[in-house]
């Protein structure tokens, strides 16, 4: 009988392991896109998708009028690739195909954000005229302290960051100029400054990087990095 039991749960344990997925890495999800070998969803807002998305993807935006509409012509015929900007979107939709039945669904590791930043192609509909490397050295250059916080208003994140950096921005003594930058129009900046996550901090004194920081920050952290950076008795302008 302990001899069956034990068998029983061997099985069991081999078929769990069997039914295991590992998520692809980026470049494979990139080769199955290209051979359309998969089916890409965004599950951010329209207004996101309108702006830019990865090649070929469709938008089914878990809060938008024809939420329910886009489910229903889902067949489950290719493995299907959710994004996000991070993971929250993306998960929470995962879950829901994932309870109708539909087993090959992934979500892509880090979202839109780190797809853009690790260098992966994307359709960029967006008007703001690109910052270029000249133009994103001379912002660096602008004060004696800047802080670049590379974000995006459809951010949950970032936008718990606005009043933190509002904060200091208003403070005299704060000693560094604050420039934002609109993560999801700035596309190839991105890229090239390698952000793979937002809100991304980047701190830099006389042109050259010296600070930064991946997430969220507090103002007393925010405030002493700048502290360890700033000239003595300076006081910089965000304006």
């Amino acid at each position: 009988m302990k001899k069956t039991i034990v068998n029983l749960m061997a099985i069991i344990l081999y078929i769990g392991v069997a039914k295991a997925q590992t998520t692809p890495s980026f470049a494979q999800i990139a080769e199955k896109i290209n051979k359309a070998q998969a089916l890409v969803i965004d599950a951010r807002s329209a207004e996101e998708f309108q702006q830019s998305h990865i090649k070929g993807a469709v938008n089914i935006n878990p809060a938008g009028a024809d939420y329910q509409k886009d489910l229903k012509q889902l067949t489950g015929q290719k493995p299907i690739v959710i994004y996000s900007i991070g993971s929250g979107r993306s998960n929470s939709l995962a879950k829901v195909l994932n309870e109708k039945g539909f087993r090959d669904v992934w979500v892509l590791d880090g979202g839109f954000s780190k797809w853009i930043g690790s260098g992966y192609p994307i359709e960029d509909h967006t008007k703001q005229a690109a910052i270029t490397t000249a133009a994103y050295n001379k912002l660096t250059q602008s004060a004696k302290v800047v802080l670049i916080d590379f974000g995006s208003k459809y951010c949950g994140s970032c936008k718990k960051l606005v009043p933190v950096l509002d904060s200091l921005e208003n403070q005299k003594s704060f000693g560094a100029k604050i420039i934002k930058i609109e993560s999801y129009e700035q596309a190839k900046l991105v890229k090239e400054k390698n952000i793979k996550s937002l809100p991304t901090l980047l701190l830099y004194k006389d042109g050259k990087l010296v600070w930064q920081k991946v997430g969220q920050a507090s103002t007393q952290e925010i405030s002493a990095a700048v502290s360890q950076n700033k000239p003595a008795g300076a006081i910089a302008s965000s304006k």
